[in-house]
């Protein structure tokens, strides 16, 4: 009976010390400007990360927090909390307007938005909305996502002599985006994006509904200091049924036009940018380490 009593606590004891460790005894210790996270993993790994002073635990994502760049064109989207004014220059339409925009991040996978702006005979203003649908997690290297786009659009201009475009429009537009973001803190990023125009007309009587492709636009975006952006995207449109006038008249039918934006942004909210990471997977799921005392 002994025997057997002492060969079960040796087999108990011999499971114990070969469990992985208890997340438990993982500490968060304190720092000047941010605190630092130590996690051992099972297979007896340390990882280590740092996490900002201001957190709650809101704000961790189903793994973490790291920082990360964000983005307010076709290479990602803001993270959580952040608020972004955006500036730039609309080369779909003739005269170019200039457009100014605001974005805020509800999550760090969804992003709404606001434009206006006006040159001389256009005016239009929209509001945008952004999801991811996909990106690389351990390496933040490929991102995929998609923008919704709903707008109203007066366009008078003159094409030539005794040939005016006068357009009075609703605008539907949906684009689709994979981008590749390079360097060791994913900074900058080149990306595809590819776009359907819709231009609904709202004159009486009404004229036919504008459809426009734009299949390739090749954008680039970089992170200029911590709280700012740069993006310039060159690129064609494609018109499917053209342009209706006034008499009745259709131009530009089956025709390409070419497409250029360029644009900058100024961001508040690095404080709160996450994004996936084992190295504080403990943080957002089962126990919790020990805070800082």
């Amino acid at each position: 009976m002994n025997h057997s009593m002492l060969f079960l606590i040796g087999l108990t004891l011999s499971v114990l010390a070969q469990s992985p460790p208890d997340s438990s005894t993982d500490r968060i210790t304190a720092g000047r400007d941010c605190d630092s996270f130590s996690y051992l993993a099972g297979n007896g790994t340390r990882f280590r990360a740092e996490l900002p002073k201001n957190r709650l635990p809101t704000d961790y994502t189903p793994i973490g927090f790291v920082r990360q760049p964000s983005f307010v064109r076709g290479a990602g989207t803001l993270n959580k909390g952040e608020h972004s004014f955006v500036l730039y220059s609309d080369g779909d339409l003739i005269p170019q307007p200039t457009m100014l925009g605001y974005r805020y991040g509800i999550f760090y996978w969804w992003d709404i938005g606001y434009d206006i702006g006006a040159n001389a005979g256009v005016f239009q203003t929209f509001v945008r909305m952004r999801m991811e649908n996909l990106k690389t997690r351990k390496s933040e290297a490929f991102f995929w996502s998609n923008e919704w786009s709903a707008g109203y659009k007066i366009h008078d201009i003159a094409l030539r002599d005794n040939v005016r475009f006068d357009d009075k429009s609703l605008v539907g537009t949906f684009d689709n985006s994979l981008a590749y973001r390079m360097g060791p803190a994913r900074r900058a990023s080149i990306y595809l994006l590819n776009e359907l125009y819709v231009d609904y007309d709202l004159h009486s009587p009404r004229r036919q509904t504008d459809y426009y492709v734009m299949p390739a636009i090749l954008g680039f975006e970089s992170m200029v200091g911590n709280h700012a952006s740069f993006f310039a995207e060159l690129g064609a449109a494609y018109s499917i049924n053209g342009m209706q006038f006034g008499d009745g008249s259709t131009l530009y039918r089956n025709t390409w036009f070419p497409v250029f934006r360029i644009g900058t942004a100024l961001r508040t909210g690095s404080s709160t940018a996450v994004y996936y990471t084992r190295e504080t997977k403990p943080l957002s799921r089962g126990k919790q380490p020990k805070d800082v005392q």
